[in-house]
């Protein structure tokens, strides 16, 4: 059971009281003048029901035994000494049912925000869970499925508006070597610098990934062939710089791009054909980049 008088402001505390005090009170009162004929025991629920769902338990007892007394005070008063025996056992029996009711509205309030709280944090835990199927665990850029996720969303977008896509896949070149000579936890940083330097490449909108091992993919969306051609080369001069850090190792990148300027049939087609485009690189001498266009006709092969 919670208690929620401690955080009231002044007005609220003020409220608090009515509700506690003075309306059962003045249902005693209107018990009173209406005489036997009518009976206000279910009245005295309304303010402790109240109190117990607003404010907590202390306050549904609190209103629970002034509406007891309020009740005892207009019954003994109507019927007198005569039947004092019978208005202590209504008092009673009443006074139970008050505190009953109190408590019970106390902790539905309780249990309701308890189950709303681990609602909310249910939610947080499979947002959380949802962005880390999704996420590399080393680069903190999205892996493979949010690659192809995201990948899937801009086709789709690039469908309804009629703009251009180009896909880049990189492929580090002779990132073993830095694996050789100076180790994997090395290696591991080389690749954080990378995901750095692919960050830094690209526009809020367009998203980088880690595929796997020493593979990464970038999409522009809208793109035009100058625009991706520009943050290639910036790529591979930037990652070539890498290697001052680790001699020998003869470090860089290969990349290939495909720009469709009609979309491409899935995300895996699109990888796929700039895939290829950076093996050209690959066999053409590393270190550089190589343009796929993919026109309407050859996306729909």
């Amino acid at each position: 059971m919670s208690d929620r008088i401690s955080n009231l402001s002044p007005r609220g505390l003020i409220s608090a009281v009515g509700l506690v005090v003075i309306a059962p009170a003045a249902i005693g009162v209107i018990d009173l003048t209406t005489g036997p004929d009518y009976g206000l025991a279910l009245i005295y629920l309304i303010p402790i029901a109240i109190a117990g769902w607003r404010l907590g338990s202390s306050a549904a007892i609190a209103a629970a035994i002034t509406s007891g007394v309020a009740g005892y005070i207009a019954d003994y008063s109507l019927f007198g000494a005569t039947y004092q025996l019978r208005s202590i056992w209504d008092g009673v029996s009443s006074l139970i049912i008050y505190l009953s009711l109190g408590i019970i509205a106390s902790l539905l309030r309780s249990d309701r925000d308890q189950l709303r709280n681990v609602t909310v944090r249910l939610r947080e835990l499979l947002a959380h869970e949802s962005e880390s199927a999704r996420t590399d665990a080393l680069t903190r850029l999205p892996n493979r499925r949010g690659l192809l996720d995201h990948l899937e969303r801009e086709i789709a977008n690039a469908g309804r508006n009629a703009t251009a896509l180009a896909v880049m896949f990189l492929d580090l070149d002779n990132f073993k070597r830095v694996n050789d000579v100076a180790g994997h936890a090395a290696g591991d940083l080389m690749l954080q610098r990378v995901a750095q330097v692919l960050r830094e490449a690209i526009r809020a909108g367009d998203l980088a990934a880690r595929i796997g091992g020493d593979e990464f993919a970038i999409v522009l969306s809208p793109a035009d062939a100058s625009s991706a051609e520009d943050v290639a080369q910036r790529l591979v001069d930037r990652i070539e710089a890498l290697q001052v850090d680790i001699p020998g190792s003869d470090f860089g990148a290969s990349i290939g791009i495909a720009i469709f300027d009609s979309p491409p049939r899935n995300a895996d087609d699109a990888l796929g054909r700039a895939d290829a485009a950076m093996y050209r690189s690959k066999t053409g001498g590393k270190g550089r980049y190589t343009v796929a266009w993919v026109t309407r006709q050859d996306a729909t092969k």
